[in-house]
């Protein structure tokens, strides 16, 4: 009986669960010295009776802030992070990219939703300090290789913008082209490359013709 009993009582509870959790003082590569919140922190999140949520900042200026909601039915769960001067080399970005970035700093910026089925995050990178490269002889970004190796050998910023969306298992990425084209105008422009940022533009008209909805670097 106190067999059945317990594990009657252990399905509906989680075994551990912890309310709140901070640390203090948490040095993490490329970020800085971090100050980490978590609160409901539970062995089975489905069973706890609140959402687990989670924040992170840091003396760079990492600010990170998250929401597990496994308690209400149809909740999304959220994520949304801001990290400035990342080295790139630590993100990966040109592994099946066509630009060769050798070297830049990536202010990271998402704020996303997700659940087991589905994920929406729109991606920012704004990149500084910025040496890169067209490699191979594909168009980029609908322009033509030689156009393109001109245009961004020539900046030295300008911003990404990319979605991943799809199954949490099996996510895809995709390049935003009108926001990464208008990001590469702006960063043409800066560089004092007016008549590439005209190439540029012209390009962005043909994707967008209604014109640009939302800024860049939003």
């Amino acid at each position: 009986y106190l067999k059945v009993s317990a594990a009657s009582l252990l399905t509906q509870r989680p075994l551990i669960t912890i309310r709140k959790i901070k640390i203090e003082k948490l040095p993490i590569p490329n970020l800085g010295v971090c100050v980490i919140d978590i609160n409901e922190l539970s062995s089975d999140l489905a069973l706890n009776e609140k959402p687990m949520s989670l924040s992170a900042k840091s003396d760079t200026g990492l600010d990170v802030a998250g929401l597990l909601d496994f308690v209400n039915a149809g909740a999304m769960h959220k994520l949304k992070m801001f990290a400035p001067n990342l080295p790139v080399s630590e993100m990966g970005l040109t592994d099946k990219c066509p630009i060769d970035i050798s070297e830049a700093k990536a202010a990271l910026s998402f704020d996303g939703q997700f659940n087991s089925k589905n994920m929406a995050f729109p991606i920012i990178v704004k990149l500084t300090e910025l040496k890169s490269a067209v490699s191979g002889d594909k168009k980029v970004l609908g322009l033509d290789a030689a156009t393109a190796k001109q245009m961004f050998e020539s900046v030295k910023e300008m911003t990404l913008a990319a979605n991943v969306s799809g199954a949490v298992d099996s996510p895809q990425l995709r390049v935003d082209v009108g926001k990464t084209l208008a990001g590469l105008k702006d960063g043409l422009i800066a560089a004092g490359k007016q008549q590439l940022a005209n190439m540029a533009g012209e390009q962005l008209k043909k994707i967008l013709p209604g014109g640009l909805p939302v800024d860049p670097g939003a």
